[in-house]
């Protein structure tokens, strides 16, 4: 054990902008918990002032700082795709941008065309969730408008074992 602890419940903030202690740069230890209440499973944060700690740093070792496994097991992996496979996210796939006056806008009506960056033929970005994660060319599927994906960006993407 590094210290003993003996903790009491005070209060409950929610809004962490009303909940300022200290300065902002200040040096803090953030722990990460898991907690499990009633069956629900979540994670909680605690956050510790240095200085509250600092003469007890010495008695800290690097197992003490990190008890994560770096590894996940097969069956931890299939369980989590499991459990995130039927989560739905937002897809969009963006024709184009432009820049118009107001008075442009406020003018705007039915049957108005208004010229875009991008030229007919060229792709486009599908952006999962607001980050583009794919380029795709616009067509039809049926009666929809759809898009055939054409390139896969790599850029902060996992690849998919």
């Amino acid at each position: 054990d590094i210290m003993d602890v003996n903790a009491r419940f005070e209060s409950l903030e929610t809004n962490p902008a009303l909940n300022q202690v200290m300065a902002p740069n200040e040096p803090v230890a953030l722990i990460t918990m898991s907690a499990d209440i009633n069956n629900n499973q979540s994670f909680m944060n605690m956050c510790i002032p240095y200085i509250s700690v600092e003469k007890y740093i010495d008695k800290f070792v690097i197992q003490y700082r990190n008890q994560s496994s770096p590894t996940v097991s097969s069956e931890n992996k299939k369980n989590i795709e499991s459990d995130i496979s039927d989560v739905k996210v937002d897809a969009c796939v963006e024709l184009g941008t432009t820049n118009i006056k107001i008075k442009d806008f406020i003018n705007l009506n039915i049957g108005d065309c208004i010229k875009l960056n991008t030229k007919v033929g060229e792709t486009l970005d599908l952006c999962i969730e607001g980050e583009p994660h794919y380029k795709v060319s616009p067509g039809k599927i049926g009666k929809k408008i759809g898009a055939q994906i054409v390139e896969i960006y790599s850029k902060d993407v996992d690849n998919h074992e």
